[in-house]
Formats: structure tokens, sequence, C-alpha cells
């Protein structure tokens, strides 16, 4: 299973948020803006709202899916050397029509259409936070993009939809 982003943006020391956090007018005291930097609490804010708003559709590891994807998709989008292999996430998405046991749900069209639609608002939520905290410092993300991907070179079983690299 991939990194979560999150863990990623530790790892990466955000040091652009903890800059940001300690800045002139801020009303946090130095112990609290150390406590969170300010894109791990971007993702942790999202990852509560996405949770909620799918909870009632889609399984725990249907949500997490949703949110690799959008991780990995935008990594392809906002990193040098990464690029989406589109075959890879369809196949990955098309997780969302399989139960926690991995046994393919039984819908009628209209429940599919119900549930793929959950999905497509559960990914765009995910893919505008991640190019939120893309955006937020580019190259700490793609940092820890780089040895994300050099950690899923040694696992056969990721789900990872990145090109290998030429």
């Amino acid at each position: 299973m991939l990194a979560m982003p999150l863990t990623a943006l530790l790892a990466a020391g955000c040091s652009q948020g903890e800059a940001e956090a300690t800045s002139e007018g801020s009303t946090e005291t130095a112990e609290d803006a150390n406590t969170v930097p300010a894109a791990v609490h971007m993702q942790m804010s999202v990852d509560d709202a996405l949770n909620e708003a799918m909870k009632d559709s889609l399984n725990t590891g249907q949500i997490t899916m949703l949110k690799n994807m959008a991780h990995q998709v935008t990594v392809g989008e906002s990193c040098e050397g990464f690029e989406v292999d589109q075959d890879r996430f369809a196949k990955e998405m098309n997780l969302i029509h399989y139960d926690e046991d991995g046994k393919q749900m039984d819908l009628t069209e209209a429940e599919l259409n119900t549930l793929e639609k959950k999905a497509l608002l559960g990914f765009g939520m995910a893919m505008g936070s991640q190019m939120a905290i893309a955006a937020f410092d580019v190259k700490s993300y793609c940092n820890a993009a780089e040895e994300e991907r050099a950690s899923l070179a040694k696992d056969d079983n990721s789900s990872t939809i990145w090109k290998t690299p030429a």
C-alpha cells in the first residue's frame, strides 16, 4: 500500500508551513505552531471532511484508494519525472465496485450510478486537497514523492499508478 501523503509531508518537514505558521501576526504560540505544520493540518482537515462525506457510500478501503489515487495523480501533474499510467489508474479506480471482502458488489444500474458519482465526488475532494498541498510547498511535496517511489520499488504488491521511469 502507498504511504499516505500526510506521512510524506511530515517526513519532508514542511518547512514552509512551519515558517508561515510562526510568521508575524500569528495568534498561535511558538509551541502550538510547531505541533502541526499547516500542510499537515490541511491534509487532516480534508481527510476528516472526505471520510464524513463518503461514510455512507464507500468503505474505508475505497476511501483510502481514492486518497491514494488523488495523491499519485497530483504527483504526476506537479512533479518532474512522474507520469500516471492511465490503465493502472482505471484498474485501481475500479475497486469501488468491490466490497471489503474483495467481492464484486451486486448493484442495480441506479445504485452503480450513485456509487460512481459519490466516488467521483470523493476523488475530486481528495484531488483538490492534494493540489493545494502540492502548491503550498512543491519542492517538499516532490521530494517526498521521490522517497515514496523509492520505497515502493521494493514492494511488488503496491498499488502505484506511476509509470516506471525510463
